[in-house]
């Protein structure tokens, strides 16, 4: 019976273990909010049971008040404390980190429940009309709310995250705690315990930044509504463009000076060099100094566009005589087209100085491993100086970049006000037409682009998309011409009969073999690839041929020996050893096609025609005598026999009854009956009919002799 009692007793732990992970996730989902607390968790702290404390336990504290919260926290503290005492020294001095750790999280509790979210910076005070100043400052103030959003969100994400692990390890050490036996039960319960705090601590932040993010979506839904309002209400002068166009000029001027700064930059960098690690710190700096120039050449690019889209703005909203096509709509495409420059320029400086920020660690981190051997003492300090100015400056320039960010989001923000002003002025259908043409030049150059993108090299030559749809058309063109030409050429062939069949063939398929050539060579080097130099090409193809196109090129080589030495030819009728005969019907690289008297078509490798025996009944004859043998018994009369079967033969149409080419029927054995052979030319063209010539004349035989009563054997 103890033996069941103990089976039940570890069946029954184990189910709660089992759900209790999937009670807490109902519990953190909502389900503890609206049901009420157990009378075990209820309950005063001193009258709770540790070793078997209830799986809701910390709702007790969730659901107290802010006065009766630290007197339970105090409470409990007392209780843990108490137990703790009771344990061997060596277990209470591993269970005290647990417990510093429940009274910080435990103080955290009680105070993140007393909080609630500081507000933001206070939005600009709304005004009837607003100066340029005024409107420009406020596009700051929603484009700095935005961040400011956008950095609450990834707050909030970033604790929802932490929240959903804490509650895992919290479920993790309670399943722990209930599968735990007596001995082991009190750390296990203050892991626990110490978990559960935890999960509730990051559960309070996670409310406050709900809030946090709540509030600073409102104030930045009215900063975006005050904008707004602000440029319905803008109040331009033409002091505003005189100033705007002041600042154009200054940007002007600057940006040449950018351009100057990036050219000795980078002169100076190409004259460091050297592998020491003091030449290495001067590279670092020189290069570092070449970035910090691109990245304020693109801050000065970009304010020059600001202030050249900032006038056209203006002056589309204070000019009545402003020129619409061509100081708005035209210079609007071409500073969209700049932007997605300006930002791809911007991602690659961003690579460009994360790369250089590794590689600069990287050498800073390994100078103290080699300072004995590459620096001297004196030195060292300074290269180590140079280091740590150059990371900082790698900071310096990557808070510049977010700030280009910045901008490059005004210039689209002022883009779509000045695509407004162009709605507004032009009217819905012709705004649709311009935007429809935008978007077609837009799709042009893109594919353009897309087209033009290197794929692979060949060598050292780039072969793009463009490449080899422009390799495709050449050999489709040499293709085309070549099928016309050889359809010409039989054409002509045709009407015209002193000229065989099979010269039109031959000279149809050198043609088509030459002019491809042609235009695989010219499709290829319109890619630019240079033939002045084949020794690859016969590389390529003598590394082919030795591993596995021995057997491409034999035929090949055996196709064009057949074709010019004239041995076979399209039209002829064949016979190979294997039996099979039929009419030539093509000639083609590797292959030749046959096609049986039963209108089979069979491939035939061009190097059996070189290689092995092949019989051609019309090489150079059309005319042929086929041999029709017969038998008869030895009592039949021979010269009946001979009179019935030429008789028989005239009546096949077959036959030739013209000078030497009579029919004749010969004796060929007398071995217990008489065998004779019918030896007759057979006409042009039924050459190809053997099987059938062969029972035309077997039909007559048969007849003739039925009718003198004479019998085949």
């Amino acid at each position: 019976m103890s033996l069941v009692r103990a089976l039940t007793q570890q069946l029954r732990l184990s189910l709660l273990a089992f759900m209790l992970p999937i009670f807490m996730l109902f519990q953190s989902n909502g389900w503890a909010e609206t049901s009420p607390l157990s009378a075990e968790v209820s309950a005063p702290i001193e009258a709770w049971k540790l070793e078997r404390l209830p799986s809701d336990w910390w709702r007790a504290f969730e659901q107290a008040d802010q006065t009766s919260l630290t007197v339970k926290l105090q409470a409990l503290h007392a209780r843990l404390m108490a137990e703790i005492a009771l344990q061997p020294a060596e277990l209470q001095n591993d269970l005290a980190n647990q417990m510093d750790a429940i009274r910080l999280n435990s103080r955290a509790y009680v105070d993140l429940r007393q909080k609630e979210p500081t507000l933001g910076k206070q939005e600009l005070k709304s005004a009837s009309s607003y100066t340029l100043a005024q409107w420009l400052d406020l596009l700051q103030a929603v484009r700095l709310a935005k961040q400011a959003q956008q950095k609450e969100q990834y707050a909030l994400d970033q604790l929802s995250a932490q929240l959903d692990a804490i509650a895992g390890e919290a479920d993790d050490a309670a399943a722990a705690y209930v599968s735990e036996s007596q001995q082991g039960k009190l750390s296990r319960l203050v892991v626990m315990i110490e978990r559960r705090f935890a999960w509730l601590v990051v559960g309070q932040s996670l409310r406050l930044q709900r809030l946090s993010l709540e509030k600073e979506s409102q104030r930045l839904d009215k900063l975006i509504e005050r904008w707004q309002a602000a440029t319905q209400q803008l109040s331009l002068a033409e002091a505003d463009v005189k100033q705007v166009s002041s600042d154009l000029s200054k940007t002007r001027a600057e940006l040449e000076k950018q351009f100057d700064r990036l050219r000795s930059a980078q002169a100076s960098a190409a004259l460091v060099w050297g592998d020491d690690a003091l030449s290495r710190a001067k590279a670092h700096r020189q290069q570092v100094n070449a970035l910090s120039a691109n990245i304020e050449l693109l801050m000065a690019r970009l304010y020059m566009q600001w202030n050249e889209r900032l006038l056209a703005y203006v002056n589309a909203r204070l000019d009545t005589a402003f020129d619409w096509e061509k100081s708005l709509r035209m210079p609007l495409e071409t500073w969209q087209s700049d932007w997605q420059a300006f930002e791809s320029l911007r991602a690659q400086l961003k690579n460009q100085l994360e790369h250089r920020r590794e590689q600069v660690q990287t050498d800073f981190l390994a100078l103290s491993e080699h300072e004995s051997t590459e620096v001297n003492p004196r030195q060292l300090s300074q290269v180590k100086h140079d280091y740590q100015e150059v990371l900082q400056q790698l900071s310096n320039e990557q808070t510049l970049l977010k700030s280009a960010d910045g901008l490059l989001k005004d210039l689209s923000t002022l883009d779509e006000l000045q695509v407004a002003l162009l709605l507004a002025h032009d009217g819905v259908w012709r705004n649709r037409w311009h935007s429809t043409m935008q978007l077609m030049r837009d799709v042009t150059n893109q594919s353009v682009e897309l087209l033009t993108t290197t794929l692979f090299k060949v060598g050292d030559t780039p072969v793009t998309s463009m490449g080899l749809l422009r390799v495709v058309m050449f050999i489709m063109i040499a293709w085309w011409i070549s099928f016309w030409l050889r359809k010409g050429l039989t054409t002509v062939a045709a009407r015209n009969e002193k000229i065989a069949r099979h010269t039109t063939y031959t000279l149809g398929r050198l043609i088509h073999y030459i002019i491809m050539v042609i235009g695989i060579v010219v499709a290829l080097s319109s890619v630019g690839i240079d033939f002045s130099s084949l020794a690859w090409i016969a590389g390529a193809l003598s590394v082919g041929i030795g591993f596995g196109l021995q057997d491409v090129v034999k035929n090949f080589v055996a196709g064009l020996i057949v074709m010019f030495e004239k041995t076979l030819k399209v039209g002829d009728y064949i016979e190979l050893p294997s039996g099979i005969s039929g009419t030539v019907k093509e000639i083609s690289l590797r292959s030749t096609l046959i096609i049986t008297g039963d209108n089979l078509e069979v491939v035939v490798p061009n190097a059996e025609f070189t290689s092995g025996r092949v019989v051609n009944w019309t090489l150079s004859d059309l005319y042929r005598r086929v041999h029709i043998p017969f038998n008869v018994s030895l009592a039949s009369d021979k010269k009946e026999v001979v009179d019935a079967v030429l008789q028989a033969a005239k009546q096949v149409p077959y036959s030739i009854q013209e000078g030497r080419r009579q029919p004749q029927v010969v004796l060929s054995s007398l071995e217990g009956k008489m065998s004779f052979e019918l030896l007759v030319w057979i006409k042009q063209g039924t050459v190809n009919h053997a099987y059938g010539v062969k029972a035309s004349y077997l039909w007559q035989i048969e007849s003739a002799l039925r009718q003198r009563g004479i019998e085949l054997v």
